[in-house]
């Protein structure tokens, strides 16, 4: 992305800015934290990963809080996509990533937070080639 190193950031809320979490080339790191070889996160502009607690509280019927928070990763997943197509870019969720491993690139581990959800997001582009593809 143009003015903007490569490496991980994420967004204050209070400043609406993105502060860097650390620099550097993310696009091996991030590819490792994939279940599947065939998905190739450096064709990709950025890629987004929705971080909150990690609510595994249970209710009567054990399921809830969990399933509740599920239900908040896809809304923002939806508000991403929706933004990203306004802005004449493409997205796409990707499903069965190595939370774990994404935590550890964020030094997040431990902390009660975790990643919930992830979404490439690119251009639209002419090639010979698939920006993202997921076999399962």
């Amino acid at each position: 992305m143009r003015g903007i190193a490569p490496g991980a950031y994420r967004f204050d809320r209070t400043q609406g800015t993105l502060i860097s979490i650390r620099e550097g080339s993310w696009g091996l790191a991030l590819q490792s934290a994939q279940r599947n070889d065939n998905i190739n996160i450096d064709l990709s502009a950025f890629v987004i990963h929705v971080v909150d607690k990690l609510d595994f509280r249970r209710s009567h019927r054990m399921i809830r809080a969990y399933r509740v928070q599920q239900m908040f990763a896809g809304a923002a997943l939806d508000a991403i996509m929706l933004t990203s197509s306004a802005l004449g870019a493409v997205s796409h969720p990707v499903l069965g990533f190595g939370a774990s491993a994404v935590d550890r690139l964020y030094a997040i581990v431990d902390s009660s937070r975790g990643a919930l959800a992830q979404i490439c997001v690119g251009v639209a582009r002419r090639g010979g080639y698939l920006g993202c593809s997921i076999v399962s």
